[in-house]
Formats: C-alpha cells, structure tokens, sequence
C-alpha cells in the first residue's frame, strides 16, 4: 500500500486525482501539506507509517516553498512533481540526491509517445515551430509541456507560440515545414482524467525506483 501526501489537492487536477484513488487498492490518500504545515510535527506523526510518496501539483512558487521546507527539515520521500512553470530545478537536483524524484511535464500517455517519436523526425532544411492553447486560468505561458517538447528537439523557447482560450484543457501542435513539404503532430487532452491517470502511474512507480531525477 502507498500513502499519498499531495501538496495542493484543492485544485480541479487534485480534486480528479482524489477522486481516481476511490477503486484504487494500492494507493491511500492520507493527507494533504500547504504553506502553513509545521513539518516536523506533520511527519512526525506519521513515523510509522512506511511507503509515503510525495505529490506537488501546485506552482513553481509553491513547489519552490515545498522542497525549501522538505530540505530544511532533512525529511525525504519519493516526490512526483506535475507543477509546471519556472521550477526551482537547483533544489529539484539537491533533493534528488537523497530521495526518488519525478518532474513530470504531461502525465498524459500521448505526449510520451511523441516524446519518443521527436527525435527520430528528420525533415531537412525545416522550420519548426510549436503551438500550443491552455485555458485561461493557465498561469505559465510557454506551458511546461511545450517546453518539453522544445527541449527534447535543441529548439528555442521563442519558437514557442502560446494561446489561453476558454477551457481549453490542452492542445500542442509541432509543425516542421520547409519549401516542399509539413510534418504536423498534434495532440489534444480532452479531459482532466488522463492527466490524473497517468499521475497516479507515476505515483506507483516512482516508489520502486533508485534515488535520482527521471523526467519525461
């Protein structure tokens, strides 16, 4: 049995996560951590209980607060990050060291699929671009997907095209294009549930990893 601590479950991505480990018989929420938890006194009350993972679906602010106070307090557990924006990747790596540590750009199974396809496109001569459209409440912009994306390809951050419409929950579109022809990928999330399912796939690996960082 893993216990799930998740650091911002009240959010939609939270609440969709939560209500997902309702059938679920390998994975128990035992509680939640914010701004004002006394850490100590949290996981010392929670000394006897053994495989705890970690879950930060919050912001790069509150991811950022969340490894100070974990790291200030010497108390270490597997941690799976799905917060996106401008990560504190300096104590992601210092946390690392000591604990399992997954910072997941996209839960979703598809955009591990075109992360592993990306590499193997060999369009000579082509302009690449990436699009990407998120809801209006998205905060981050380019989002940490697109990033991933960018990254897994050596290409610019300002070749990154960003849109907030509605309640978009997530639409990335690479496009390669030169004089005679246009690879377009495109994949589009239609709903929170893949995110969700795919976070609790890392969730339940993530615990029988060696310590170390692993993204996707």
């Amino acid at each position: 049995m893993i216990n799930l601590i998740i650091h911002g479950p009240t959010g939609k991505f939270g609440k969709t996560i939560i209500n997902s480990l309702h059938n679920n018989s390998n994975i128990k929420y035992v509680g939640y951590i914010d701004r004002f938890t006394n850490y100590q006194l949290f996981f010392n009350n929670l000394a006897s209980i053994s495989n705890i993972v970690l879950l930060d679906i919050t912001s790069d602010i509150g991811c950022y607060f969340l490894l100070k106070n974990l790291i200030e307090n010497k108390i270490y557990y597997p941690l799976v990050i799905g917060s996106t924006g401008d990560l504190p990747f300096d104590l992601i790596k210092e946390y690392s060291i000591h604990a399992q540590v997954a910072q997941i750009s996209n839960f979703s199974d598809g955009i591990t699929n075109i992360l592993n396809i990306l590499p193997q496109i060999n369009l000579p001569d082509s302009n690449i671009k990436i699009f990407e459209t998120h809801h209006t409440e998205k905060k981050d912009a380019p989002s940490g997907t697109a990033k991933t994306l960018a990254d897994k390809i050596k290409l610019s951050h300002s070749k990154i095209f960003s849109a907030r419409e509605g309640d978009v929950y997530g639409i990335h579109e690479i496009i390669y294009e030169n004089d005679n022809e246009k690879i377009t990928i495109i994949h589009e999330s239609k709903n929170r549930n893949i995110f969700a399912f795919g976070c609790i796939k890392w969730i339940e690996k993530i615990i029988t990893l060696e310590k170390g960082l692993y993204q996707n």
